[in-house]
């Protein structure tokens, strides 16, 4: 089963799908691909599903590893804290990573 697509983009401060994004868990080589339009770093509210609480990403699709099998994290952004977006349901709905 491929892994979802999560579209980041630092200059808006969004995350694309919001809200719920299932990925399968490590026992079926789970991952989830993170496609960025510029270098960043993003901030998971869990530890669980990838064993971090952030990751820097390049430019362009960077996979991580699922490396649980029942957990979730919400994503955010490094340094969009004060500037999150306040168009319909990007600050109220963000992307929300759930295994399996």
């Amino acid at each position: 089963m491929p892994g979802p697509v999560v579209n980041v983009n630092p200059t808006t401060c969004t995350t694309n799908p919001p809200g719920e994004v299932h990925a399968p868990g490590k026992s079926q080589n789970g991952f989830v691909v993170f496609n960025t339009t510029e270098p960043c770093t993003i901030l998971f509210s869990g530890f669980g599903v990838f064993k971090r609480s952030s990751a820097q990403l390049s430019m362009g699709s960077n996979r991580l590893d699922v490396e649980t099998e029942d957990d979730h994290t919400l994503v955010t952004i490094a340094g969009c804290g004060d500037k999150v977006p306040r168009s319909v349901g990007a600050a109220g709905n963000p992307t929300d990573i759930i295994v399996p």
